[in-house]
């Protein structure tokens, strides 16, 4: 993908202010991967984990360029959106057990299939949501609600049961915002701060002791980000250092009150799937608050975009949707750098792109 994405912006050119903005943010990142695997003070890095890290990210940056609308000027929205229609349609006759995948198996195609793989496909599903609705909310209704229903019933059937809170809650600020998105936001970068800051002190103060009558899968994630701030106190500073997530005892960290879950988490050893499934605490674990600081850093540069196109209200809303379906899944199902992942951050910041490039341009995509 990064190679034919490189032939396509050589021969179409790219937006070099993007590029050098791209490159800059990428850098600050990736300064902080190699600080922590070079100094001591990070005892728990990885350095070849951090060199392969890097690579990726900038093999994934071409393919985030790409996706600007001068070169995606000639796709018309409507094939763009058959394409969005025929993936949903993909994944609602997988997931209803007509099991597509793996009969390709069977003519020689090594398919990745199972729950941990459909998870990934809800959650680039409900991202390429918003980029859809957006090219197509001007157009007639049954392009609108075929959409709708269609990504419902996709994200429905699925097993990520955060793809579908991050396709309610993203609607539901739609329904509610739609006609004053700049006050949305406000909303939600104050609450983002907050979320950000004070991470590893909340899970100090709630009483989860009492809660274990929650979903049981809620409650295990509430355990485990108790055992992420846990950790985090013990290198509240400048963390553990990137990648010691995935070789961390969490024993030493487990909470003090008894539960199953508790027991279920003391088997595993490390976290399961060797991370905290939240990206905030990854960064706040692994980069302690150096790493805090440096996400707020991000999420000021989000506020400077959301602001560039504040004269564009048709434009922020779909911008804090989007943003906000990100936002969930990142802090109910998250990891790091796998090419999973890795792609998810691609299609995510591709999204963004495509619908902030659109802002003078829609009338190119619309019927």
């Amino acid at each position: 993908m990064s190679v034919f994405s490189l032939i396509n912006l050589f021969k179409n050119g790219t937006d070099f202010k993007l590029l050098k903005s791209s490159l800059i943010n990428i850098s600050i990142f990736c300064f902080a991967i190699l600080l922590t695997a070079v100094v001591p003070l990070w005892e728990g890095s990885n350095l070849n984990f951090g060199l392969t890290c890097i690579g990726k990210i900038f093999l994934a940056l071409p393919i985030f360029l790409v996706f600007r609308i001068h070169f995606l000027s000639s796709i018309k929205a409507n094939s763009v959106w058959i394409v969005f229609i025929s993936l949903s349609l993909f994944i609602i006759i997988q997931n209803t057990g007509f099991k597509i995948k793996e009969n390709l198996n069977f003519i020689g195609l090594d398919i990745s299939y199972g729950p941990w793989n459909e998870k990934y496909h809800a959650f680039w599903l409900v991202l390429f949501f918003w980029v859809i609705i957006y090219f197509v909310k001007n157009s007639n209704s049954f392009k609108k609600y075929t959409t709708v229903l269609f990504v419902t019933v996709a994200v429905y059937t699925s097993y990520s049961e955060s793809a579908k809170l991050a396709l309610f809650t993203s609607f539901l600020i739609y329904m509610i915002f739609k006609k004053n998105p700049i006050k949305a936001w406000n909303y939600i970068y104050c609450i983002l701060i907050a979320y950000i800051s004070v991470f590893p002190f909340l899970f100090q103060i709630i009483p989860l002791s009492g809660m274990d009558w929650l979903y049981d899968r809620v409650y295990v994630r509430l355990l485990l980000f108790e055992v992420a701030s846990n950790a985090i106190f013990e290198n509240f500073l400048i963390g553990k250092g990137f990648g010691s997530s995935i070789n961390l005892n969490i024993i030493p960290f487990l909470p003090d009150h008894d539960s199953s879950a508790k027991e279920w988490l003391r088997s595993y050893q490390t976290f399961p799937g060797n991370h905290p499934h939240n990206f905030v605490a990854l960064i706040w674990l692994e980069f302690g608050l150096l790493g805090a600081t440096m996400l707020l850093f991000f999420l000021y540069k989000f506020n400077k975009f959301i602001n560039q196109h504040k004269d564009y209200e048709h434009t922020v809303i779909f911008l804090i949707c989007l943003f906000v379906t990100a936002a969930i899944l990142f802090s109910l199902s998250w990891s790091i750098w796998q090419t999973d992942v890795v792609m998810t951050y691609i299609m995510f910041s591709s999204c963004l792109i495509f619908i902030s490039s659109g802002a003078k341009t829609l009338h190119k995509f619309e019927n």
